[in-house]
């Protein structure tokens, strides 16, 4: 399985739950952000599974309390050049973030919880945002 069909296996229920349908971001948005994310350094591995998201959906319109930024949102780059290059979105209080290599779960501040609050995926990020880590019977 591909990260975008993790991606997409992951937000489908918050969708599917609201009735809305998840519309990725075109092409051009999508070659534009990658321009962007490695004019600031963002390494490839990173910058694709970004791009992954956006080719699933441009952005989730806080579904159950999760909102991911679109594509060509500028609020990504909010943070730029101040320790937190970008900002992917938010559930409830706690903030979606690329930062120093690592895919983040933290506070508003842009500070992350810790290590277990650190991933090297996207996937791996949202499965914590959304509380799949729990397992698949909620346990």
């Amino acid at each position: 399985m591909g990260a975008g069909d993790r991606i997409r296996e992951l937000l489908a229920p918050l969708f599917e739950e609201s009735g809305k349908e998840m519309r990725p971001a075109d092409g051009a948005a999508v070659e534009a952000l990658m321009r962007r994310l490695a004019k600031m350094g963002v390494p490839p591995e990173a910058a694709e599974q970004l791009a992954d998201l956006y080719r699933v959906t441009d952005g989730v319109p806080c579904l159950d309390s999760l909102d991911i930024h679109a594509c060509g949102d500028d609020i990504l780059f909010e943070w730029e050049g101040e320790g937190v290059p970008l900002w992917i979105g938010q559930r409830d209080m706690d903030s979606l973030m690329w930062a120093d290599g690592r895919f983040r779960l933290g506070d508003a501040s842009g500070e992350s919880y810790g290590e277990e609050y650190e991933f090297e995926s996207l996937a791996g990020l949202l499965e914590a945002a959304l509380g799949y880590r729990r397992g698949p019977e909620g346990e």
